[in-house]
């Protein structure tokens, strides 16, 4: 585990997983297919202890090849999150995993805000517009 902290603005790194919190806004990159939810539970515990045990929004973004696992993806639209996150971005990189995505989305109804982008830059925008914390700054 690698950790830096300036300003409240927290950057770490964990098995595949990389976090950049700032404010009450979580950005990960993930880029293990096999990230587990045991794995990615404690990453959101670590963000949840460092928002002062706040709810905050995430940012999740994918490489070309990452593909999140069916645990995986059933943990992030489940009533186990709703506690914690307050509206979530996901961001693709390419319009078919877009479409795959959106009806994924439709079909099984996440408990929190969810949107999928195909840009970084849209899924913050949106997110920013969903979040009254004037803390928020670009990550």
């Amino acid at each position: 585990m690698l950790m830096k902290s300036l300003l409240g603005h927290h950057q770490f790194e964990e098995e595949g997983v990389n976090c950049n919190f700032k404010g009450n806004v979580a950005e990960f990159l993930i880029q293990d297919n096999s990230l587990s939810v045991q794995l990615f539970k404690q990453i959101e515990k670590r963000i949840f202890e460092l928002s002062g045990q706040s709810k905050y929004y995430s940012i999740i973004n994918t490489l070309d090849y990452t593909k999140l696992n069916a645990d995986l993806r059933e943990y992030l639209i489940s009533e186990d999150r709703s506690w914690i996150i307050l509206a979530e971005a996901v961001r693709v990189r390419n319009l078919a995993k877009k479409l795959m995505s959106d009806i994924y989305f439709q079909l099984n109804l996440p408990l929190v805000p969810t949107k999928t982008f195909l840009s970084t830059k849209d899924a913050r925008t949106w997110i920013e517009a969903l979040n009254p914390s004037p803390k928020a700054a670009n990550i």
